[in-house]
């Protein structure tokens, strides 16, 4: 099954100071919630425990150190926070897989689950007052459905589905290409077609409807790259990926890598992924960290190696989105259901992004 990376220990901390706060007081709250977890986040264990997210909106770092987290009213300190602290405008992870593990400098465990259909929720202090709460619960929601704070404005499409792209089903001899260079002079041998792109041997497949541009059913490899623009580069505080894939890809920016899944470990012109992706629809990567790549004006290029699975012929498919969002005014007490899940890092809004037609 396809999931963002594993987590990889440590403090999940990803720094918003370019958000516009709005908040009414310094304390941590509860930013946001997956209480169905399937694919948005694996945990130390590589299971898909449900996971919650605590923010420290303060100009300085927070010891959570004897404070809880409960599922029960009645119960604040529940589960206790060992000494670990939270950088300003930081976040933390607890996943909520009822493996009560909290112990200072391994992945913390809440010693509780979350139920689907909603349940009381609280963050306590260590004196046992709820300093933030789901009272009497959180909605119940659909698996990887995020519940929380928004923290960026209205998503937009840079790049919208379908656009076009050049392409190139590669060979030996383009081994050398520095075709991710922006300053690539793409040669008349590309083909430059409406995405996205793959194949259907036989049967069904979620991905029949959305192919565009066929490509040969012997391939296993394929590069695309398309220009891009942005005519307001500081306005942009977030940068997300949102792409279609089997079964493996790397997605780079300028050149530079920002996002890959199932990929080889190194990848050649004909390589496979190095597994299937079982997830049908659209993946997101919020590669907000990267937004540096961006240049202002027309000579931003997003490419994409994508790999098919060597025990999964039967298709094969690519289409990437760009999305872009401006930052939010941050009211703790809003929370609604936000259109994907970021754990540990600024959460998205409340909306899907704004359409645009394929470019």
């Amino acid at each position: 099954m396809s999931y963002i990376q594993p987590y990889n220990f440590r403090i999940s901390l990803i720094f918003i100071l370019a958000l516009n706060q709005n908040v009414l007081a310094n304390d941590p709250y509860i930013s946001e919630i997956v209480a169905a977890n399937d694919n948005s986040l694996r945990d130390n264990f590589d299971e898909s425990s449900d996971w919650i997210e605590i923010f420290n909106p303060a100009e300085k770092s927070l010891n959570l150190e004897g404070w809880g987290l409960s599922d029960n009213p009645d119960t604040p300190l529940k589960w206790i926070f060992p000494h670990i602290e939270i950088e300003p405008k930081g976040f933390l992870l607890v996943h909520a897989s009822g493996n009560n593990i909290s112990e200072k400098g391994k992945p913390l465990h809440a010693s509780f689950r979350l139920s689907r259909s909603g349940e009381f929720l609280g963050l306590s202090n260590p004196d046992g007052e709820f300093i933030d709460k789901f009272d009497p619960n959180f909605p119940s929601g659909n698996e990887d459905n995020a519940y929380g704070v928004p923290m960026m404005g209205e998503l937009e499409e840079i790049i919208p589905a379908h656009s076009k792209f050049h392409y190139i089903t590669p060979a030996s001899t383009h081994a050398s290409l520095d075709w991710e260079n922006p300053n690539y002079n793409v040669p008349a041998t590309w083909i430059y077609a409406q995405g996205g792109f793959g194949f259907v041997k036989s049967g069904s497949s979620f991905y029949k409807d959305l192919i565009k541009r066929k490509i040969p059913t012997s391939k296993r490899c394929l590069w695309i790259r398309k220009n891009f623009e942005i005519n307001n580069l500081d306005a942009i505080k977030a940068l997300i990926l949102r792409i279609y894939y089997d079964d493996g890809f790397i997605a780079s920016i300028n050149g530079v890598t920002v996002a890959s899944s199932n990929a080889p470990e190194k990848p050649r012109y004909n390589s496979y992924s190095k597994g299937i992706n079982k997830l049908l629809g659209y993946e997101n990567f919020d590669i907000s960290e990267h937004i540096g790549l961006l240049k202002a004006g027309q000579n931003n290029v997003l490419s994409v190696k994508a790999f098919n699975a060597p025990n999964d012929r039967n298709d094969f498919f690519v289409m990437p989105i760009l999305l872009c969002g401006k930052s939010s005014n941050i009211e703790p007490k809003k929370r609604t259901f936000l259109s994907f899940a970021t754990p540990g890092k600024a959460n998205s809004n409340a909306k899907l992004p704004r359409p645009s037609s394929p470019t």
